[in-house]
């Protein structure tokens, strides 16, 4: 998988995206669809500097996808 890249399997899925700190505490999470709106989610999540990484789960199903890893 390449940086900076939204697997194609995820671009339309309803996703649950939530974010970790480095204790691995689950800090926020929130649910989007969309390559565009997981994207601004992405990106909005990491602005804050407490925020060391991010999981995407199916938000019906709950099932893990993927990490996301500052770069």
């Amino acid at each position: 998988m390449k940086a900076n890249q939204i697997p194609e399997i995820l671009q339309q899925r309803l996703l649950s995206l939530r974010a970790y700190n480095n204790e691995n505490i689950m800090l926020y999470a929130a649910i989007f669809q969309g390559e565009k709106n997981l994207i601004k989610g992405i990106e909005d999540f990491f602005e804050n500097e407490n925020i060391s990484y991010l999981h995407i789960h199916n938000a019906n199903q709950g099932c893990f996808n993927c990490s996301v890893e500052r770069v």
